[in-house]
């Protein structure tokens, strides 16, 4: 298995550690950090993104790499066996690098980014930054960990992911005005990030069993699980929305996702496109465009 990642057992490079760092990162759960932008765009009278300080971009830049290498490294950590029967981990790694067997290399790279993640919320002498960072941390270490461990408790799993990577990023962006106030318009990009989430577990059902892992997907089967997913994605629309022309297009192409997957899963490339294009061109470009009228 290292040997398909470009590991040896008896030498790494330090090329080979920056791959595995790099992917074990989740290049695409990077886009976590927009949502920390769009906050602090959705505050009323906002400053110009030519008058932040230094500590807001470092504070966005913390939720690119940093935090996603110590949430999906420890997360890995503990997935060591199911990863190894996942046939979608020994494909690519852009789903994430099955863990190295020497802890090591995930200690200290995890302490050195919450060293610096910690430290440039703190710079900000904000409270309220300071306990949304916290908290965001120890739901990343409670998604994983023994025995809390929500990614194998019913539902637990999909709604840490989305107050983690949704509720408590964009909040983090309203707190630059040096208050807190929760804004019910995420609530829409929220549900849309559990049905991507449940939408996922589903994907890894066989491999979870096989390893013995509990998720709200292998709880709720191969039936109930896409339905839910497809509820969730097209509530999600008519939150954000709001005209039944746009939440019918997400419902028609939910559902053809979740049939193309369902039917036969070598169509899961196919459903990840469409589901990346109705993210783009009707939730992100939207919302941007909302935002800087």
């Amino acid at each position: 298995m290292l040997k398909k990642q470009g590991f040896s057992k008896t030498k790494r490079t330090n090329q080979n550690l920056f791959i595995w760092a790099f992917f074990t990162s989740r290049p695409i759960g990077w886009l976590v950090s927009l949502i920390i932008l769009f906050g602090f765009l959705a505050i009323p009278n906002h400053q110009s993104l030519d008058e932040v300080s230094l500590l807001f971009w470092l504070q966005i830049l913390s939720f690119t790499f940093p935090f996603n290498f110590v949430f999906y490294g420890i997360n890995d950590w503990f997935d060591k066996e199911s990863d190894q029967k996942n046939i979608r981990k020994q494909k690519t790694q852009w789903f994430g690098a099955i863990a190295l067997d020497n802890v090591k290399p995930l200690i200290f790279i995890s302490i050195f980014c919450l060293i610096f993640g910690i430290s440039v919320s703190i710079l900000t002498f904000n409270i309220y930054n300071i306990i949304l960072v916290m908290a965001c941390i120890l739901l990343g270490f409670a998604y994983s960990i023994p025995p809390i461990r929500f990614k194998s408790r019913l539902f637990l799993d999909i709604l840490t992911s989305g107050i983690g990577y949704v509720l408590i990023p964009f909040h983090i962006g309203y707190t630059f005005d040096g208050v807190f106030r929760f804004n019910t318009g995420i609530l829409a990009i929220f549900l849309m990030l559990l049905a991507m989430h449940l939408g996922a577990a589903y994907l890894d059902i066989d491999s979870d069993k096989k390893a013995g892992h509990i998720t709200t997907a292998t709880i709720l089967g191969k039936n109930i699980s896409p339905i839910l997913t497809v509820f969730l994605f097209v509530a999600s629309a008519i939150l954000y929305h709001k005209t039944w022309f746009y939440s019918l297009i997400a419902l028609i192409l939910t559902t053809s996702c979740v049939f193309l997957i369902t039917k036969n899963p070598k169509y899961q490339k196919i459903a990840t496109y469409l589901i990346l294009f109705y993210l783009i061109f009707f939730l992100i470009w939207r919302f941007v465009v909302a935002l800087f009228r």
